[in-house]
C-alpha cells in the first residue's frame, strides 16, 4: 500500500519547470479564449462615430439607401403611374360610341387598347351609325361585341350635331384653362369622361398646378396621343402653379410630390441642413441630389427665398 501511494505521488508532482510550463500553458489558453470578445470589442470601438454630427449622418444614409421605397425611382404617385386592378365584373350602361370617352370604355370592360383604337377610329373621321358598326373595331372579339351590342344608344345624328354645335359658337366653352377648370368642365373636353377628369384634379393637386400640357401625359391613363388630341381644346396659366419654397420646405411635403421620391426628398432637406440654405434651385442637380431628368419636371415649381 505504502509503495502505491509513493508511486501515485511520484505521478502527480512536479518539478519546478513542469510547474512553470503549466502556468505559462493555462495562461495562453486563457489569453486564446478571451482574444474573439476583445477584437470584436476593439472593432467596434474604432468604428463608432466620434461626433454627434456622424451618427446623423450614418443614420441618414443607411434609411436612405436602404429604404425599400427606394427601389422604385419613379413618380410615386399611384393616379399617375400604377395599373388600375380590372373589374371582376364589367359595369353595364348605355352608351353612344360615337361619344363615349376611354375611361368610360374601360369600365364596360374593354382594355386600354381597345378603348384607344375606338377613339382613334374616331379622330380619323369614323362614326358608328348603328351597334352593327362595333365589328369595324378589330380589336373586339365577338363575345365583347355580342355583349357591347345590347348597350349601343347611336343618338340622332350624333356627329351632324357636333358640327351644329360647333357652327354654333358651342366651341366657344374652348380652351379650358387646366389649372381653374373643375371636374365639369373638364369633362366638356372630348376624350375625358368623369373618371379622367378626377384624376387630372387629384394630380394637379399634389403637383402644384400645371405648367405645361404635356404633363397630362404622367396620368396613368392618359396616353401621348390623347394629349395630342386634347391640346387644342386645352389651356395653362403658368402662373398659377404652386411654388415650393426650397428653404422652408418640410420633408414630408417634398415626399408628397409626384416627381421627387421618398430619397431625394431626405436627400434635400439633409444637404439644406448642412449648408444652412440653398442659393439656387440648380444646386440639386450639381450636387446628384436630384437626377437631371427629374430636375427638369420639378424645377418650375422651385423658389429659394431666404
Amino acid at each position: 500500500m505504502n509503495k502505491f501511494k509513493s508511486k501515485l505521488k511520484d505521478y502527480f508532482s512536479f518539478t519546478r519547470s513542469e510547474r512553470n510550463g503549466t502556468l505559462v500553458l493555462s495562461f495562453l489558453l486563457v489569453v486564446f479564449m478571451l482574444a474573439p470578445a476583445a477584437i470584436r470589442h476593439i472593432k467596434f470601438s474604432r468604428n463608432s462615430p466620434s461626433s454627434t454630427m456622424n451618427t446623423a449622418i450614418d443614420s441618414f444614409f443607411l434609411s436612405a439607401r436602404f429604404n425599400p421605397r427606394n427601389e422604385v425611382e419613379k413618380t410615386t404617385f399611384s393616379i399617375a403611374h400604377e395599373e388600375v386592378p380590372r373589374r371582376a365584373e364589367p359595369k353595364q350602361f348605355p352608351f353612344d360610341p360615337n361619344t363615349i370617352s376611354l375611361d368610360s370604355l374601360v369600365e364596360l370592360g374593354l382594355s386600354v387598347k381597345q378603348a384607344g383604337v375606338i377613339l382613334k377610329y374616331r379622330e380619323k373621321g369614323g362614326h358608328f351609325d348603328s351597334a352593327t358598326d362595333l365589328a369595324k373595331i378589330y380589336v373586339l372579339d365577338s363575345s365583347t361585341l355580342a355583349r357591347l351590342k345590347p348597350l349601343v344608344r347611336i343618338t340622332a345624328k350624333s356627329h351632324e350635331r357636333q358640327l351644329l354645335n360647333a357652327e354654333s359658337g358651342s366651341s366657344s366653352i374652348f380652351p379650358v384653362e387646366l389649372n381653374t377648370a373643375d371636374t365639369t368642365q373638364l369633362m366638356r373636353i372630348k376624350g375625358i369622361g368623369r373618371s379622367y377628369a378626377n384624376r387630372i384634379v387629384t394630380f394637379r393637386n399634389l403637383v402644384g398646378g400645371f405648367y405645361s400640357v404635356n404633363q397630362l401625359a404622367d396620368i396613368y391613363g392618359i396616353t401621348p396621343e390623347l394629349v395630342a388630341s386634347i391640346s387644342p381644346q386645352v389651356k395653362v396659366d403658368s402662373l398659377a402653379i404652386r411654388r415650393i419654397n426650397l428653404n422652408e420646405v418640410t420633408y414630408e411635403e417634398l415626399r408628397s410630390h409626384p416627381y421627387l421620391t421618398d430619397y431625394q426628398a431626405k436627400a434635400i432637406i439633409y444637404y439644406r441642413g448642412k449648408k444652412g440654405s440653398i442659393g439656387n434651385p440648380h444646386e440639386l442637380v450639381q450636387n446628384k441630389l436630384v437626377p437631371a431628368d427629374k430636375f427638369q419636371k420639378i424645377y418650375p415649381y422651385l423658389l429659394t427665398v431666404r
